[in-house]
């Protein structure tokens, strides 16, 4: 548990490979160790972007926003806001 950036990291790597169910996973790993840990909340709703899960991805940026990540707002401005027209 005391390395759970080990999980962020990896995370960062599967995503790069396009691994992107694995991303998730591992972000989840750091989440769960590491609750607020904000970059693991916005990558995992990019990853899940990338999956066309938006809805996921959006409630994953949410979380971001309200831990204090301000670059979450662009992407809930954008992306989120189609789907509550």
């Amino acid at each position: 548990p005391k390395y759970f950036n080990i999980y962020f990291n990896r995370a960062n790597v599967k995503y790069a490979l396009k691994d992107y169910s694995g991303a998730i996973n591992d972000y989840t790993k750091t989440i769960k160790e590491d609750s607020k840990h904000k970059n693991a909340y916005i990558n995992r709703g990019i990853a899940k972007e990338a999956l066309k899960d938006t809805q996921g991805a959006c409630s994953d940026w949410y979380l971001a926003t309200k831990l204090g990540d301000a670059r979450s707002i662009k992407w809930i401005e954008n992306e989120c806001k189609r789907l509550t027209k």
